[in-house]
This record gives structure tokens, C-alpha cells and sequence, in this order.
């Protein structure tokens, strides 16, 4: 099987993550906390690197105080 990665998505998706974690003043180790993930993983997902999971996605969205699908709103 072929692993699919749309890199212009992974980019826009975390501009738009970047922006509502600097629009709710965190930093990204206070968003990871805050999210239960691993910096690492916040940095990845912010530099379009990491293809992140839906399980991510909604603990991102609780953390950042948005509805899930906000976060698909890039």
C-alpha cells in the first residue's frame, strides 16, 4: 500500500495551528501541555512535517478552546 501525504495541506494546517496558538497566547510548549502531546509533535505539525492523527486534532482543538472542525478551517 502507498502512503499518501499532501505536503501543501500539512503545511496549511499548521500555519492555521500556529495562528490559533499565537492568537491564545501559548507558547508551544504550554500548547503541548495543555494538549497532552509531545512538543516535538507541535513543533512538527506547526512546520507542515507531521501528518497528525484525528485523535490529535480534537486534543489540539480542547486545548486551543475550539470546535475540531475550526482546525480544519485553513
Amino acid at each position: 500500500m502507498h502512503r499518501v501525504r499532501d505536503e501543501s495541506v500539512m503545511k496549511a494546517f499548521g500555519t492555521h495551528v500556529r495562528e490559533l496558538r499565537k492568537s491564545n497566547g501559548f507558547t508551544q510548549e504550554s500548547l503541548a501541555h495543555k494538549a497532552d502531546i509531545a512538543f516535538s509533535s507541535v513543533a512538527r505539525i506547526e512546520a507542515g512535517q507531521l501528518n497528525t492523527s484525528i485523535s490529535t486534532i480534537v486534543r489540539l482543538a480542547s486545548a486551543l478552546g475550539v470546535d475540531k472542525s475550526e482546525l480544519l478551517k485553513f
